[in-house]
């Protein structure tokens, strides 16, 4: 709550043009449903060939197949079929990514493949209690991206993070540059 004011009191300070500190747009967004880059996605695609988007809109969906807000991923299974599918997941970055992150890791166990995208937030619970121990791999994105339809860069780092069947953390740590 109270950081809830101060970050108001900074927005408000911010459009009238006074001097701030810290910009609003480092911490929140309006939006939650960014575009992955489609070179990233190409590139994950080419290594896992992916069957579902589990978290997309019909404008932002990166598979043939992909789950829409109204037909709640979280509540069933990424891999419908039992095939050992591979599932796409960027989800909105507000405070629902743990639940995300927790499905993902809970339908490896199952035997789906499940890649993400996400924000490279290291200090987070859900972070502690679900990628570090059960993400087989991470790679961290050299500089910032720059999501579809964004004005620019995101003002946080991001993380691929993968989850296998039958494999645990900690995971093996690269990093991903962007093709010239």
């Amino acid at each position: 709550m109270v950081l809830s004011c101060i970050l108001r009191e900074r927005r408000l300070r911010w459009e009238r043009g006074d001097e701030v500190v810290v910009s609003p747009t480092l911490f929140a967004s309006d939006k939650h449903d960014w575009e992955t880059p489609q070179w990233l996605f190409d590139l994950l695609d080419e290594e896992f060939d992916f069957q579902i988007d589990v978290c997309a809109t019909p404008e932002n969906a990166k598979c043939r197949m992909f789950w829409m807000k109204e037909q709640d991923a979280l509540s069933r299974t990424w891999d419908p079929w039992g095939a050992g599918f591979a599932a796409w997941c960027n989800p909105p970055y507000g405070r629902e990514i743990k639940h995300w992150v927790k499905k993902a890791q809970e339908e490896s166990a199952a035997g789906a493949t499940v890649v993400m995208l996400l924000p490279a937030r290291t200090d987070t619970a859900y972070y502690h209690d679900y990628i570090w121990p059960y993400a087989c791999e991470m790679r961290f994105i050299r500089g910032r991206l720059k999501f579809v339809g964004g004005a620019s860069a995101a003002p946080f780092p991001s993380v691929i993070v993968v989850f296998r069947p039958g494999r645990t953390g900690p995971p093996r740590v690269s990093t991903i540059e962007r093709p010239q």
